[in-house]
């Protein structure tokens, strides 16, 4: 209207010509968001134009743009801030030093490996970072079959009834029946670390001492326990979990336990 009032139709063609440039810059620009912002508010502000002046209408456009670069700062320093404590926490965590014999080992001190349960034979992933950094990180080999692992469960729980589980060298990857929240990412007891490293079957006889698949609950204790062996090398267990009360476990649970890990083996191999 204003175009109209001062230049006639030219204003009215120069006006339409400025609104497709801002388009434009919607189409080209990376962030996008802050212009389709004010491509938001022109768009809804343009029928009560008439009601304002001109200089209101971008004061206003300046206050929002103000506004979103202020949000964006604050983001963009909080982010740095928080990423600087994390930094500080690690190096509180570790501060212990090694270093790398002629042969290139690395001995991990040990308050770490127990802090991580580290056990002797635990296979280890290396990455190195751009900074130079080298990181080691825990690796499970179960943790490629996680997905079958939860299916094995399921058919587990579907047969027998029973709460069925498997975990690896360091806690539960998966799990058909009972309270996730209870079991599901766990980190093993003591006594079922002790248990997989008999390579024994488990099956609970009543009147016997209860071993728990994880200390963060005391409402299952193990029924039926199978390891999961892959060329001689522990990865796991097969689990089969008792309630308070439960039906103790049968010799035909044992066998389905034993096969469902023995079969879990033979795909790790292959």
């Amino acid at each position: 209207m204003y175009g109209f009032y001062y230049l006639a139709y030219f204003g009215v063609v120069l006006f339409a010509l400025l609104l497709s440039g801002v388009f434009k810059l919607i189409n080209m620009s990376h962030k996008k968001d802050i212009f389709m912002l004010l491509a938001i508010f022109v768009c809804i502000s343009t029928f009560s134009w008439y009601l304002y002046s001109p200089f209101a209408i971008t004061r206003s456009l300046l206050i929002i743009a103000a506004i979103y670069y202020l949000i964006q700062l604050s983001n963009v320093l909080i982010l740095k801030f928080v990423n600087r404590i994390n930094k500080k926490q690690q190096k509180s965590v570790c501060p212990s030093l090694t270093q790398a014999d002629s042969l290139g080992r690395v001995v991990i001190p040990k308050e770490i490996r127990h802090t991580l349960r580290i056990k002797e034979g635990s296979p280890l992933e290396i990455y190195t970072e751009k900074d130079g950094g080298v990181t080691f990180r825990k690796h499970s080999p179960l943790g490629d079959l996680q997905d079958f692992a939860a299916q094995m469960c399921d058919s587990i729980r579907r047969n027998t009834g029973c709460i069925a589980a498997v975990s690896d060298r360091d806690s539960i990857i998966a799990q058909a029946g009972g309270a996730k929240r209870e079991l599901m990412d766990k980190p093993n007891s003591r006594e079922l670390d002790q248990l997989m490293e008999e390579r024994k079957l488990y099956r609970y006889n009543p009147g016997a001492e209860r071993i728990k698949p994880t200390d963060h609950s005391d409402k299952y204790h193990l029924g039926v326990a199978a390891p999961i062996l892959c060329q001689g090398d522990i990865l796991g267990c097969v689990m089969m979990l008792l309630e308070e009360g439960g039906e103790n476990p049968t010799e035909l649970d044992q066998r389905l336990a034993s096969t469902v890990a023995e079969f879990m083996g033979k795909q790790m191999e292959s």
